[in-house]
Parts: structure tokens; C-alpha cells; sequence
């Protein structure tokens, strides 16, 4: 495969790594909500209070490191892109930013339309 149609995949790997193994080592400083008293930040308390988030942070670890393994890129990308989904959802319907998101979405597209031929059974 050309180097090119890997990036989006690494790249979308290396961030869900990064981040996912953040909420559990934290290398670096996770930021306050600016107003504790928005939805955001009383639906990002909830999940953080509920242990959702925990759940959430391994599956993104688990989804990058598949995501790095060409063998299981298409299982990565069953993982992380429900990840993405939601992301987009919360920044579109609860932060009211989904600029933020759409960076995920475009390279999560990506690594699906390069990765296409591992989900060709899957449409067919």
C-alpha cells in the first residue's frame, strides 16, 4: 500500500493513543472547563464520575494499536470509528463546535475509504 493511504490511519492511531493513554498516565495536563456550570462540562463530569470514560479510554487504546497493525486495521477502524462518531455528536449537539470534530471525521474517513477492500465482504 502506498505510504500516502497510510497517514490518515496513522495518524488518527497515534492521536487515539496519545489520548487514550493521557487519561490514564497523564503526560499532560488535562484542561478545566472553562464554565463548570455549561452542559459540557456536566456531561463530561457524569462520564468521568461514572467510570464511562475509563471504558471509553481503553477502547481507544485497544482500537490505535489495532489500528497500527495493517493485519487488524479494519477491526481498529470498528472500534475507533463509533469513537468518532460520538465525539462529532457531543462537539455538534452539546459543545455546539463540531469544527472541532471534523478533523476526525475527514480522517476517519479516509482510512476507510483506503482501507476499503478489508470492508468489501461487510457491503457486498
Amino acid at each position: 500500500m502506498n505510504i500516502a493511504k497510510q497517514i490518515p490511519t496513522y495518524l488518527l492511531a497515534l492521536a487515539f493513543l496519545v489520548f487514550g493513554l493521557n487519561y490514564f498516565l497523564q503526560f499532560f495536563p488535562i484542561p478545566a472547563p472553562e464554565n463548570p456550570d455549561s452542559n459540557s462540562a456536566k456531561y463530561m463530569g457524569l462520564m468521568m464520575n461514572s467510570g464511562y470514560m475509563k471504558f471509553v479510554k481503553v477502547l481507544e487504546v485497544v482500537g490505535a494499536v489495532l489500528l497500527f497493525i495493517p493485519r487488524t486495521r479494519a477491526l481498529g477502524l470498528c472500534v475507533i470509528v463509533p469513537i468518532v462518531i460520538n465525539i462529532f455528536a457531543f462537539h455538534a449537539f452539546i459543545d455546539g463546535s463540531p469544527t472541532d470534530a471534523i478533523v476526525w471525521i475527514v480522517l476517519s474517513a479516509l482510512a476507510i475509504f483506503f482501507n476499503k477492500e478489508k470492508f468489501s465482504s461487510l457491503l457486498a
